[in-house]
């Protein structure tokens, strides 16, 4: 698995921080439609898996609306962009949130199969709007 440049922190600081933090973890095909998420994802939007399956991930994190996430056999550069901001996405449950967080993007599986991971760590407790 390799991690968007620019994203990339070593391997164990990224096992750290899902350790200590309640990650939310998402599978998207490369159009950005949402296959899968953890248990966490849905706790943080306040949504079940099968609200949050089939979304376009821009319902959730408005900042990537119209944004392409891959080009080509590459993530987008502009994804770069939200690595590390302080990121809002709207939730079930609450109208707006927002907090502090930490965007991996990776790919994983084959050609065909391909699906990307993103993985959001909390830096700081969530405000709920």
């Amino acid at each position: 698995m390799s991690l968007l440049p620019g994203f990339l922190i070593g391997s164990s600081m990224l096992t750290e921080y899902r350790e200590k933090s309640r990650s939310s973890e998402f599978w998207l095909n490369e159009g950005g439609i949402i296959r899968e998420c953890t248990e966490n994802a849905e706790e943080m939007f306040g949504q079940n898996r099968d609200q949050l399956v089939s979304k376009h991930i821009s319902q959730l994190f408005p900042q990537l609306t119209g944004i392409k996430l891959v080009d080509g056999e590459k993530f987008n550069s502009k994804l770069q962009l939200f690595s590390q901001l302080g990121t809002f996405f709207k939730s079930g449950t609450y109208e707006i949130a927002s907090s502090r967080c930490q965007l991996f993007w990776s790919f994983v599986g084959q050609d065909n199969t391909r699906l990307i991971h993103l993985i959001m760590v909390p830096l700081e407790p969530l405000n709920r709007v």
